[in-house]
């Protein structure tokens, strides 16, 4: 009789835990509104061909973007490439050089970070932004206190 009541509590827990997400995610209707933003980061006066960006609201979901091979990035939220929330956002940027090593042999190491570290956590970052209710196109400044000759990202 005891192992019936511990199914029985299983299976209610079960049904608790997933009414509680479906109350917590809902139909989509809950998300917050957000804005198209695309844009490019420069690092020392050039553009940036590779990486990430992270855009973290004072409240709100986090977006972000994949940088690509022409400099530009387009943020997503929530589906692919719809924006950021509107707001006030902390912003990380992250570029590493090609990996190193065999994928499938499993020797695939992350390569050594273009960028300087603190650029990797939107707390350290200094980049902030607005974003408001129209389209934006920002443009993101990075330095490595490296010259332009030298940087090769």
């Amino acid at each position: 009789m005891s192992c019936r009541k511990n199914a029985a509590s299983v299976v209610v827990a079960a049904i608790l835990i997933a009414v509680g997400s479906f109350l917590v995610t809902g139909c989509g209707k809950s998300q917050m509104p957000v804005t198209k933003v695309k844009g490019t980061v420069e690092v020392d006066g050039k553009t940036l061909t590779s990486g990430n960006v992270l855009f973290r609201p004072e409240k709100g979901p986090i977006a972000s973007g994949t940088i690509q091979p022409d400099g530009t990035f387009v943020l997503t939220t929530y589906p692919d490439r719809d924006g950021a929330v509107r707001g006030t956002h902390k912003v990380a940027v992250t570029s590493y050089e090609e990996p190193e090593g065999d994928a499938s042999q499993g020797e695939l190491a992350l390569g050594r970070s273009l960028l300087p570290a603190r650029y990797a956590d939107p707390d350290s970052s200094g980049i902030t932004v607005i974003i408001g209710e129209k389209p934006e196109n920002v443009t993101l400044t990075v330095t490595t206190g490296q010259t332009q000759e030298s940087f090769a990202p």
